[in-house]
């Protein structure tokens, strides 16, 4: 565009010249030293113009002349990272088809005949290498690759921090990005391969420390760095010794601490701990707030020393709340502790009516056990073993064997229909 204004302006001049040249031709004289020279002005002007014309292609031939090797090596070098290119990219192809040994040597033999330092080649050649599981060569290219910059020594630790993660060496993986972190923290990627590094390693408390960060920085997206939390805190709670697993779970995140299954996580580990009215209190604050029909069902499986009021709780729910398939489960189970055998089958029943379950049957089973009803105890297991094979049931009835009676349950589940307890 520039160039088209510049001659459309130089036309205009060049016109407007020579209209008024032809009305009025002018005269140029020239005396210099006895020499003199008369012209008009349009021809002296011309002559001028010609002149410059040819003084310009003159100088741009002289300065194409001396600047003519470093034209040269110029071109030299991108052919040479033409040709380093078309190299990589077919080291490349014979990496992701498998062929490691011709992608070594592909990307290799480049780097030899150009002399030069190509760090994305000798990273490529050091994955084929350690593929090969020839790890001391695949150490030493990595080397070559930290040699040519700064930049290339953060991206030569990184593919030997995934190099070591492959091949569950994970606090060698740690030590490797530890270095990258100190020459570039905000960069994501590490991030991510040292949470997954400290989960190889079970280091729960560095992996969460380290998510923390990730997530400042969105480093993945929300779903996959909840992903990764969730399964730090759940390591966590359940590798935590007996006396750490409540601070455990206050030193994790906010919004770790409000989700359902990692309170679920955290009250079963205290009610296996024998502190099972901690773990009531947990489950009652969180179903307080936001109902989850996980909890309720964990709720009616706690030990605490006051299941009278533990029982109490659950039915308020359930007039807050209705019928529920695990609430009734959990008034089932926490009326079977008060030796309230009537009203425990009742809300058993009201819960298989809404969804058969394992655990519902054999809460029956343990029920109609404790009112004598051998026989509907003996039809429930083997109704809950018939839902899934490795629910733990009495040894009695261990093995699985044909229902004799099938009738019997089915009229137990229609019994559900009878109005519950007030």
């Amino acid at each position: 565009m520039k160039t088209l204004v510049v001659s459309l302006v130089l036309i205009a001049v060049a016109i407007a010249s020579a209209f008024f040249i032809h009305n009025d031709p002018g005269q140029v004289i020239i005396d210099f030293q006895g020499v003199n020279y008369e012209t008009t002005l349009g021809l002296f002007l011309a002559g001028l113009a010609v002149a410059f014309i040819g003084f310009y292609i003159l100088l741009r031939l002289f300065l194409s002349l001396i600047n003519a090797p470093k034209a040269l090596a110029r071109r030299g070098s991108l052919g040479r990272e033409r040709k380093a290119h078309e190299s990589l990219g077919a080291g490349l192809v014979k990496f992701n088809e498998g062929n490691y040994e011709n992608a070594e040597v592909t990307v290799l033999n480049q780097l030899s005949t150009n002399k030069t330092c190509d760090a994305a080649s000798y990273i490529i050649a050091a994955r084929a290498a350690a593929e090969r599981k020839q790890y001391d060569r695949s150490s030493n290219l990595l080397n070559k690759a930290r040699a040519c910059s700064v930049e290339s020594e953060i991206a030569a630790n990184v593919a030997e921090a995934e190099m070591l993660l492959q091949r569950h060496e994970y606090r060698e993986a740690i030590k490797a990005l530890a270095t990258v972190r100190k020459k570039a923290p905000a960069n994501t990627h590490a991030m991510l391969l040292l949470a997954k590094a400290y989960r190889g390693s079970k280091n729960w408390e560095s992996m969460l420390d380290i998510l923390r960060t990730a997530r400042r920085k969105q480093a993945a997206s929300k779903e996959e760095l909840l992903t990764l939390e969730r399964e730090a805190a759940h390591a966590g709670i359940h590798d935590a010794a007996q006396g750490n697993v409540q601070e455990i779970f206050e030193r994790l995140p906010n919004h770790l601490q409000e989700l359902p299954d990692v309170i679920h996580a955290y009250a079963t580990r205290l009610n296996d701990m024998e502190k099972g009215d901690d773990a009531a209190r947990v489950v009652g604050k969180a179903l307080n707030n936001s109902w989850d029909e996980d909890l309720a069902a964990l709720y009616g499986s706690l030990g605490t020393e006051d299941a009278t009021a533990q029982l109490d709780q659950a039915e308020r729910w359930h007039k807050e709340n209705g019928d529920s398939m695990s609430l009734l489960l959990a008034l089932g189970n926490l009326s079977y502790r008060r030796n309230l055998w009537g009203k425990a089958k009742d809300y058993i029943l009201k819960s298989i009516a809404i969804k058969p379950t394992p655990n519902a049957f054999f809460s029956l089973g343990k029920t109609l056990e404790a009112m004598d009803d051998s026989d509907g105890a003996m039809e429930a297991y083997k109704h809950g073993y018939a839902l899934n094979p490795e629910i733990v049931i009495p040894q009695a009835t261990a093995t699985p064997t044909t229902l004799e009676n099938p009738a019997k349950i089915d009229a137990i589940r229609e019994a559900s229909a009878s109005p519950s307890p007030a």
